[in-house]
């Protein structure tokens, strides 16, 4: 229907015109359906009135041939005197034929011609037939005037029968339409709030199960905006933390420069180039996080030999291990072992985790590099005799821009990127990355790689 298409309409206004449509329709089809009924009940009984009228003159023309012995007196009768009347019709009034026994044909009137619809009746003598009267059909005067008066009662009757039920059902469904989208309509004050940026507007508690699942749905997804509005917030304060100090140590010491306070050598040289090193990693790192977030940078993967590539890079570390006095310990299994992966995106995160154990892990302690196999994947293992972690930081430590000391120091620990990258790479692999750690205790990272992932 038109109306359904018309903008900014509400939906409350929508379900009301489109049930008065309805309802209207159902008054009008149940009045036209009562009345064709009446109708047809009337037409019943005037059928049967007829027959019961033919009947009536066929008796009047028994008595008539009882009292005059023939039919030709009949007849004659007939033609002087036609002022019998039946159900207030006179007899010279009405078309009717008598056939007789013997063939004679009696007419009322000259035109009298059988009609298919007329009326027929024997016409009895002493239980004998000595005849058949044909009368044309007839309504009489009185039931004309009742079947006029009963329609018009019924239909009045029925008229405010239907107006007043219609009425009643009109206000008990605009009672129920109303607490129906109640609900919905607290729903749409939420977005419209949610929109505003407020998150705290109450949802509706009630209504029935089909608008609760809406609610959950709108509840879950407004909470989703809610965080994400939060980490958006939360990232763009620490990109601006962790890109403040190096800009101001670049600016201060260029500004010092320009005022005569310092001059230009190989040490502020070398301060600015690490300073800006310290950017452009930042900068590389975020759009490194971003690409495997959104999918933008394709994972290259091909079938990796895990006995060739993992002892690789640990000799990375074997120098710094020793420099530092922590010993390396790599177990890998003898059996030949695949892994369908990007090899280099793997490598920056078993990299990454092994430069965080080194940095964290005291002299004199160790850190185990292991591979654990299973029969739907491989299992990759980093974990070190560290000063460990609080578990009050481990739900946290794959978010960006996350440290555990509460300092923020540089020299401790990065920008906070580097296991948010770790998580995604592995995500993308289709794989799982999970920690454990307990203060003066170690942590150990295990990542689970499926053999083989469908996804690429």
């Amino acid at each position: 229907m038109h109306f359904l298409s018309l903008p900014k309409q509400s939906l409350r206004r929508r379900v009301m015109v489109l049930i008065t449509i309805v309802m209207l329709a159902m008054a009008g089809l149940d009045l036209g359906a009562a009345h064709w009924s009446l109708q047809r009940s009337l037409f019943t009984y005037s059928q049967h009135n007829q027959a019961d009228q033919a009947a009536d003159w066929a008796q009047l023309m028994a008595v008539l041939y009882d009292e005059f012995g023939s039919w030709n007196q009949v007849r004659q009768h007939l033609t002087r005197e036609a002022g019998l009347q039946i159900d207030g019709q006179k007899l010279g009034q009405i078309k009717a034929v008598i056939v007789t026994n013997t063939g004679n044909v009696i007419r009322t009137q000259s035109d009298a011609v059988i009609a298919q619809s007329w009326k027929s009746s024997p016409v009895l003598f002493h239980n004998l037939r000595v005849g058949t009267l044909y009368v044309q059909a007839y309504v009489p005067l009185q039931v004309q005037t009742l079947k006029q008066r009963i329609i018009r009662d019924f239909d009045e009757a029925q008229f405010i029968v239907l107006a007043v039920t219609s009425l009643l059902a009109f206000l008990f469904m605009t009672i129920w339409i109303r607490s129906f989208l109640k609900p919905l309509e607290q729903l749409a004050v939420s977005a419209s709030s949610m929109t505003a940026g407020d998150f705290d507007t109450p949802l509706p508690q009630n209504g029935d199960e089909e608008i609760q699942k809406v609610v959950q749905a709108f509840s879950v997804t407004r909470q989703r905006l809610h965080e994400t509005q939060e980490t958006r917030r939360k990232v763009l304060a620490d990109i601006h933390h962790e890109l403040r100090t190096p800009l101001n140590v670049i600016a201060n010491r260029l500004e010092a420069i320009h005022l005569g306070l310092f001059h230009w050598d190989e040490q502020t040289a070398a301060i600015l180039q690490e300073e800006t090193e310290r950017i452009q990693t930042i900068v590389d790192d975020l759009e490194q996080l971003n690409d495997v977030q959104t999918g933008v940078q394709k994972m290259e993967c091909n079938w990796v030999n895990v006995r060739e590539w993992l002892p690789k890079l640990a000799v990375l570390f074997a120098a710094e291990g020793t420099g530092r006095s922590v010993d390396l310990q790599l177990s890998i299994p003898d059996e030949p072992l695949h892994v369908w992966m990007d090899k280099n995106r793997m490598s920056q995160v078993v990299v990454n985790l092994i430069s965080n154990a080194l940095r964290y892990t005291p002299a004199g302690k160790r850190i185990f590099i292991q591979v654990e196999c299973m029969a739907q994947g491989v299992v990759l293992v980093v974990r070190d005799e560290g000063i460990g972690m609080d578990p009050q930081h481990l739900p946290f430590i794959f978010e960006r821009f996350y440290r555990v000391e509460p300092s923020r120091n540089r020299e401790t620990g990065g920008a906070g990127l580097g296991l948010a990258i770790v998580k995604e790479v592995v995500n993308a692999h289709g794989g799982e990355v999970t920690v454990r750690s307990l203060p003066g205790q170690g942590t150990c990272f295990r990542i689970f790689l499926p053999k083989h992932n469908p996804n690429f």
